[in-house]
């Protein structure tokens, strides 16, 4: 996600000298990339309030505000596992929809399996009865 930013100059116009009316021109529009998650911080700080809590003598006002907190970090770190879960599922689906392709002798002195004879007359089989 990123977040667009918009740097604005303001000039009167000749209809503004007898007016407070100004004319907004945009000159530049800036684009920011959002910081990527950082899934280790997020969780170390929900440790700290969380240890903050245990505390047997804590603020009720501040206690409020870490809750709050704590709430903010718990959504996130969620929603990052979910959509690392979905990914993992579509690399697994992407995998296992590959056909497996047949394993190479590792040998190079053993060639390939001799094929059988098609031609079955004159054989017995040993299971039937």
């Amino acid at each position: 996600m990123s977040h667009t930013s918009h740097l604005y100059l303001y000039r009167p116009t000749a209809k503004s000298a007898r007016s407070a009316s100004t004319r907004r021109d945009t000159i530049c529009t800036m684009t920011t990339p959002a910081k990527p998650f950082e899934f280790d911080k997020a969780l170390k700080e929900l440790e700290e309030i969380t240890q903050w809590f245990e505390q047997s003598d804590t603020d009720l006002d501040a206690g409020l505000v870490k809750f709050e907190r704590g709430m903010e970090l718990a959504t996130q770190l969620k929603t990052h596992l979910a959509g690392v879960e979905n990914r993992i599922e579509k690399i697994k689906q992407k995998f296992s929809a590959a056909p497996a392709a047949p394993a190479a002798p590792t040998n190079p002195n053993i060639g390939p399996e001799p094929e059988l004879p098609s031609d079955s007359a004159g054989q017995t089989d040993l299971f039937e009865s």
